[in-house]
């Protein structure tokens, strides 16, 4: 699930990079900077999910008490992204 969220929010910030270069193109830069913003947006949010889906992962094939946390802060990340 992390490599899908991560491959599918690829393809949105491209989208959106894709957009704003024809926005910039036609209307003018001052226009495509917004979604400059939302590629931001959408790439922090990715990483974050994936970091913590990466230290859960790890903290369970590595038997450790630790992952049962991470599920919590895993859940929280999952449902504000």
């Amino acid at each position: 699930m992390i490599v899908v969220n991560f491959y599918v929010s690829l393809l949105i910030v491209g989208r959106l990079l894709w957009h704003r270069y024809t926005i910039a193109e036609t209307l003018g830069k001052k226009h495509g900077k917004v979604y400059t913003g939302l590629a931001a947006i959408f790439v922090e949010g990715a990483i974050l999910y994936s970091f913590t889906g990466l230290l859960h992962l790890i903290c369970f094939a590595r038997k450790s008490y630790f992952h049962i946390m991470i599920i919590g802060i895993l859940t929280q990340v999952e449902v504000c992204h």
